[in-house]
């Protein structure tokens, strides 16, 4: 059967998941607005049924500093080995498989900058791409997720408001992820319809590149997953519903052009045999791309209005110069390694005793050496 054109809360952010799972190397991930519960953890197990025991999801706390993120010095496996011993970073672990953030809107700026990269290297430098589930437990008024993260994220979804009761059974299995992993490939667009999503967006005011080559890349999949080789009206309009909300922008109202003054009929372009102007569009050639713009513009205002007023708020705080404090860099009298014990001049500075060691395990080598009149140790 032909999939709906409406697609409820629910439905969209399974059909979100789904699609970035199978194909995280175009979608990139998925931006879900819900709170810790039932609804969002049935979300989450359902999608992790659909992969198989060596692809399971990796949770990764909003808090992660940024060497865990990456390949960082093993303190516990340096020290006694007495050499530098690297350990793998989150990321690294989390190639080909789904990568969940919870509290996505506290992560520091320098830690989404992390994973903006790791997402721009999919399938790059032979590294499976991430598949990347975001958690936003924020609500209206409050500092929402980074920018620079957000613009990598096809997809988005809301779950407030939903109960248990409202959860309906999934129809997604493990066939679809690999028909859409395998048969992504051969289903095209037309040129018309690139036109028009590309046009859709301009009247929208999306500022991102990357939101049209989403739009059609979910048409795509929805085509797949219906089993035909063409993108219809229907597809374009379902992607642009998972694709377009909290991404739009008011557009400033412009005045319209001067009419143009009539000219003569010796002036104007000349007519052919049948007695029609040699230019003239083909009946009925135009009315469907903005019918089917229409329909997009519809699509993105069909949204809940979580999602509709995240991108102005952001937008809002841009242009006011206010910033949430999510990611804000402040100074920090707990950091840095002190080269000798030494009461802080604030008054309530503390040693990190977790970086200290990480810099001075390399070195126990050395320390360990019989000293000689020759060799200056510095201890």
């Amino acid at each position: 059967p032909g999939l709906m054109v409406t697609v409820g809360p629910w439905d969209r952010a399974l059909l979100c998941g789904v699609l970035t799972l199978a194909r995280p190397d175009l979608f990139g991930g998925v931006l879900i607005r819900a709170a810790q519960g039932p609804v969002l953890q049935q979300l989450l197990t359902t999608l992790d049924g659909l992969t198989p025991a060596a692809e399971t999801a990796l949770t990764m706390p909003a808090s992660v500093s940024p060497d865990r993120l990456q390949a960082s010095l093993s303190v516990a496996r340096s020290l006694p080995e007495g050499r530098p011993i690297y350990q793998a970073g989150l990321l690294e672990d989390a190639e080909g498989r789904a990568l969940i953030v919870n509290g996505v809107e506290r992560l520091t700026n320098e830690a989404a900058a992390l994973l903006s990269n790791a997402l721009d290297q999919a399938n790059q430098n032979s590294k499976q791409p991430i598949a990347f589930i975001g958690v936003d437990e924020s609500y209206i008024g409050e500092a929402s997720m980074s920018a620079i993260l957000a613009e990598r994220l096809a997809f988005r979804a809301d779950l407030h408001g939903l109960r248990p009761v409202d959860i309906s059974a999934s129809v997604f299995g493990a066939a679809d992820l690999a028909k859409l992993r395998s048969e992504l490939v051969r289903v095209k667009a037309s040129d018309e319809a690139i036109t028009t999503v590309a046009s859709a967006c301009v009247t929208l005011g999306v500022r991102s590149l990357q939101v049209p080559i989403f739009c059609l890349h979910a048409a795509r999949a929805m085509a797949v997953l219906d089993d035909r080789s063409a993108v219809t009206d229907e597809d374009i309009t379902i992607a642009c519903q998972l694709v377009l909300p909290g991404r739009t922008q008011p557009v400033p109202e412009t005045s319209p052009p001067p009419e143009p003054e009539p000219q003569s009929q010796s002036e104007s372009e000349p007519e052919d045999a049948s007695g029609e102007s040699a230019e003239s569009e083909p009946e009925g050639q135009g009315e469907t791309g903005a019918a089917l713009e229409s329909q997009i513009i519809e699509a993105a205002s069909s949204a809940p209005v979580e999602l509709r007023t995240s991108s102005g708020r952001r937008a809002g705080r841009q242009r006011a110069g206010i910033s949430g404090r999510s990611g804000e860099h402040v100074i920090a009298f707990d950091r840095g390694r002190p080269d000798r014990p030494m009461k802080s001049q604030s008054g309530h500075g503390r040693i990190d005793v977790l970086a200290t060691l990480r810099a001075a395990s390399p070195l126990q080598t050395m320390r360990r050496r019989p000293h000689g009149d020759e060799d200056l140790h510095i201890r």
